[in-house]
């Protein structure tokens, strides 16, 4: 069986140390800077090359995330942070801008990248239109089976990264805009507020969709159980998820997955030589979890993937109040399960005393009756759940405080009359040699031993060696003084360290600052502007040909096919689904090879370089954000939309853009807010409740009130509007045009022919 990397989070130094002492092959994390989790500890700079100079020292590889989308005005910055993290020696850097990745791969060839899951990479096609732009491992999309990932690594052979364990996003990472349309905070940009964990309220035809108000809030990931399928599948990486958890929860999970994979291995190889087995079957629901689920990956469907009830972690049942003493200010309670004292609930409080027939115990076992301090009252029946396990927190705390030790091999030689020396040599090939600049004497009276001398060399004390083979090459009848040895010993290991930390530097060979040219684009006149529209219904299409449109975008395929056959001299192109996966291609072929005509609007990574295309224009949700990102996708014939982020929220410029006549600028549109495999309508085997799809009859209203409105994508993927448009008016347009803007996009939602006239009238 192959090696399968177990690669850990780590959001500081006491995480990093928790992941190496818990057995990761490699830990991801973040600098202070571009990384896709802004509120994370993340690590400085000098903080950063003491975490790789450690972990390299541990035999662990370290992954660094520059996972946002770049603006223009960033890129110098961004490279030179690029730069650094490839002179300090991280093994690998995680990136999602399109733009970046291509110079990187040319400036750096040598620094191995990783595509982030939130380039969205959910197909073979993907995956290998990656490889080409310089990626060596892609890190897939959760929303795929382990059956698609296999599919995926048997067609491609590249190496692919997949979650195991952790928190879920509902929507497709890379493709959700929800935080950033709504509170300016772009989960592109790493800021995401989260608000898909939010309450709301869903109705279909006015009545109640769900007895719960977190629609959108996913369960817990959680693979254990299928290990060996995922494992079966090809995936070169297991990834747990949580940057932003404790050190504990790193900790705990780390060595679950551990044991689980050395035992899964162990099964194909007995003879295999196992890593430390002590940690034993770690209880995962006892650290943060909201649920677990198998996930996407584990073929989990339906409502199985959600957790209505709660957004946050909860814990475990512990008690029910039976009832509250006023006057002692004391719940009374029935166990459910062991309680302790110091355990925290969620109550608010913590466990002081447990009362017991009036006895002060320290803890109770389930089915007992025991009394609590509370200031706070709760009513009978009241379920109390534990969310801090006191006896688990302190054994996790008890395994983390070991102190990992990597083995050395030591060569001491003391010959009388010659330079005592000491080389230490680790199992990668780094060394440590130190000579003392004094001979060693011949014993006038007691001569040191080869015992005490292997004594001396064999006390590593707080290093992060411990000495598993040693050679003493040595004189008889010599002296040599204890505190010699240990000077011995002490300069030689910090020689090795040194030589540790150096052998991962590298210098950037072609290093220079990066200065282009900003570009000066001219102002079209009137009349070469070009508009475009996007529609979902037949009347808006009849209502935008009255304006001469330069050409329509047609969401779903059965009315392009329709409208491209009636109108046969119109401009119409077939607006792609903004997400196809492995098991969706078949369908999209399809579609794609009975019209050998056909012009497209999409947002898939693997038909970007299609020979299948007469035309072609990349949607927004590719993020791209920089000219640069949009310079390289010019080079592949493809015009490129701009990101509603740069205009409605995060803001920025093209400065560099070479053919901005390539370029299209959406002014009037409902941005996708989220795209997900999940459909509110589907039970537990992810079969629909209802005869025909009520996707379009459901309303969904956060507590603010803003409305927001579902429609269907390819095979039953959702996505997410907001009932209201973003728009800029036509004084914003003209700015845009005197910057050498020429095309601009409308897109419609469930306008009628009317109010499709009206909109364009206002623009055109």
């Amino acid at each position: 069986m192959k090696k399968i990397e177990l690669l850990a989070p780590a959001g500081d130094e006491e995480a990093l140390k928790a992941a190496i002492m818990a057995g990761a092959n490699a830990v991801y994390m973040g600098g202070s800077r571009f990384g896709a989790r802004a509120f994370a500890g993340n690590f400085e700079d000098d903080k950063l090359i003491d975490a790789v100079d450690y972990a390299h020292q541990m035999g662990v590889k370290i992954y660094i995330t520059a996972n946002t989308i770049i603006k223009d005005e960033e890129i110098g910055d961004f490279l030179n942070y690029i730069d650094f993290l490839y002179e300090i020696g991280v093994d690998a850097v995680i990136l999602q801008d399109l733009g970046m990745i291509d110079i990187i791969s040319k400036r750096i060839p040598d620094l191995e990248l990783h595509a982030s899951t939130q380039m969205t990479a959910s197909t073979a096609q993907d995956v290998l239109f990656l490889k080409e732009l310089g990626v060596s491992r892609v890190v897939l999309s959760r929303e795929l089976s382990y059956d698609e990932i296999s599919a995926i690594k048997t067609e491609t052979n590249v190496e692919v990264e997949a979650f195991v364990h952790g928190a879920l996003c509902v929507s497709y990472s890379g493709k959700c805009l929800f935080s950033s349309m709504n509170g300016m905070r772009s989960g592109n940009r790493g800021m995401c507020a989260q608000p898909c964990r939010e309450p709301y309220k869903a109705t279909v035809e006015n009545k109640p969709l769900l007895d719960k108000e977190y629609v959108f809030s996913t369960k817990d990931l959680n693979t254990l159980d299928i290990l060996e399928n995922l494992i079966d599948a090809g995936i070169d990486s297991l990834k747990i998820e949580g940057r932003m958890k404790r050190s504990e929860y790193v900790f705990a999970v780390t060595s679950a997955y551990r044991q689980a994979i050395d035992n899964t291995i162990m099964k194909h190889e007995p003879s295999i030589s196992s890593l430390d087995m002590n940690y034993g079957a770690l209880e995962l629901d006892k650290v943060f979890n909201r649920d677990f689920t198998k996930g996407y990956i584990g073929q989990d469907k339906g409502s199985k993937i959600m957790n209505h009830k709660f957004q946050k972690y909860v814990g475990k049942p512990v008690a029910k109040v039976i009832e509250y003493d006023r006057k002692s200010k004391r719940l009374i309670l029935e166990l459910l399960d062991t309680l302790t004292k110091g355990d925290g609930l969620n109550t608010g409080e913590f466990v002081g005393r447990i009362l017991k027939k009036d006895e002060i115990v320290k803890s109770a076992d389930k089915g007992e009756i025991v009394a609590i301090d509370s200031i706070k009252k709760f009513e009978p029946g009241f379920i109390v759940y534990k969310t801090f396990d006191k006896i688990f927190m302190d054994d996790i705390s008890s395994r983390m405080s070991r102190v990992k030790k990597i083995p050395i091999k030591a060569f001491v030689e003391i010959r009388n009359n010659n330079y005592p020396t000491l080389i230490l040599n680790d199992y990668k090939g780094n060394t440590g040699e130190y000579k003392l600049e004094e001979y060693t004497t011949t014993a006038l009276n007691k001569p040191t031993t080869r015992e005490s001398i292997i004594d001396q060399i064999q006390k590593m004390g707080d290093t992060p060696f411990f000495v598993d083979s040693i050679e003493v090459s040595v004189d008889e009848n010599i002296f040599i003084p204890i505190k010699t040895l240990n000077l011995l010993r002490r300069e030689a290991v910090s020689l090795l360290i040194e030589s540790q930390s150096n052998s991962n530097k590298r210098v950037v060979e072609s290093k220079s600052e990066f200065n282009p040219a900003k570009i000066t684009h001219s102002k079209k006149s009137k009349k070469e502007l070009k508009w475009s529209v996007l529609i979902h219904k037949q009347e808006q299409f009849e209502a935008a040909i009255k304006f001469n449109v330069d050409r329509v975008y047609v969401h779903g395929y059965k009315l392009y096919s329709l409208l491209s056959k009636k109108y046969p001299n119109k401009n119409i192109y077939y607006a792609l689904p903004p997400v196809i996966k492995q098991s969706d291609i078949s369908i999209i072929d399809k579609m794609l090879k009975s019209n050998p005509n056909i012009k497209v609007l999409h947002s898939s990574l693997g038909y970007i370089e299609s020979q299948i295309f007469e035309n072609v224009v990349l949607d927004y949700p590719l993020n791209l954000l920089n000219s640069f990102s949009h310079n390289l996708m010019h080079k592949k014939s493809c015009e490129t939309t701009i990101t509603p982020e740069m205009i409605f929220s995060i803001g920025g410029s093209l400065d560099y853009i070479d053919d901005i006549q390539m370029v299209e600028m959406p002014v009037y549109l409902y941005p996708k807010l989220m795209i997900t495999e999940y459909c509110p309508h589907k039970n537990d085997d992810g079969v629909c409740k209802y005869k025909k799809c009520m996707l379009e009859h459901t309303q969904i209203i956060s507590k603010q009130s803003d409305e927001y409105v579902l429609k269907k994508s390819i095979n039953c993927k959702t996505i997410l509007y907001p009932s209201k448009p973003k728009h800029i008016n036509i004084n914003a347009v003209n700015n845009f045009i005197d910057k050498g803007f020429s095309k601009f996009r409308v897109e419609l939602l469930n306008e009628s022919y009317d109010e499709t006239i009206n909109i364009l009238e206002s623009y055109l």
